[in-house]
């Protein structure tokens, strides 16, 4: 009896962390004139952080560069030789971090820390990084203005490319939104 107390304990408790982060990962690989271009990504979230890494071809380096140096506020920036690196603190405690080298991105949020709408603006911008470095060609980036709504969908449109462009905006949103709902509830029951 008191093995199976303990077992139904490990599974309630191995179930409860696995509600509590959601990881998820992607890799791409492109053949090109013999050569391999190989790009990878991996968001992971959880109650109380956000990580974001990827590896990517050194010809993305740019505009990744270029993004986040748009997005995040060049008073936290840091040039470490070949690497570029944000971090903010509070209380002396850093809460934030992101380190840009050739071909690797990593980001790290202590949610703990940091404002729900900073969290929303990394988590934007890890979702938008992540299609930039999964892309198979290289093209131009045109940021999202947050606050525009997007067009409305053609609901005659048959172009693979524009439906999956649009269901990959609707299941981030959806993802967003379920988040969001768990921060409050976590917010509430405090």
């Amino acid at each position: 009896m008191k093995k199976l107390t303990m077992t139904l304990a490990l599974i309630a408790a191995i179930g409860a962390f696995a509600q509590s982060t959601s990881s998820s990962k992607s890799t791409s690989r492109t053949t090109t004139s013999g050569s391999t271009i190989s790009s990878e990504s991996s968001i992971t979230r959880s109650s109380d952080s956000y990580q974001f890494e990827a590896r990517f071809d050194e010809d993305k380096h740019s505009e990744v560069r270029r993004i986040l140096q748009e997005r995040l506020s060049p008073s936290y920036l840091t040039d470490v030789g070949s690497a570029y690196e944000w971090e903010r603190e509070v209380g002396g405690r850093t809460y934030f971090n992101c380190r840009l080298t050739e071909n690797k991105l990593r980001l790290s949020l202590n949610l703990e820390l940091s404002s729900d709408d900073f969290y929303d603006l990394i988590d934007e911008l890890g979702d938008d990084l992540r299609d930039i470095i999964q892309k198979h060609e290289t093209q131009t980036w045109t940021p999202m203005i947050p606050s525009s709504p997007s067009p409305p969908a053609n609901p005659n449109s048959t172009d693979p490319q524009l439906l999956d462009q649009e269901l990959r905006e609707a299941e981030r949103e959806l993802a967003r939104a379920q988040r969001n709902v768990e921060r409050l509830r976590k917010k509430k029951g405090n």
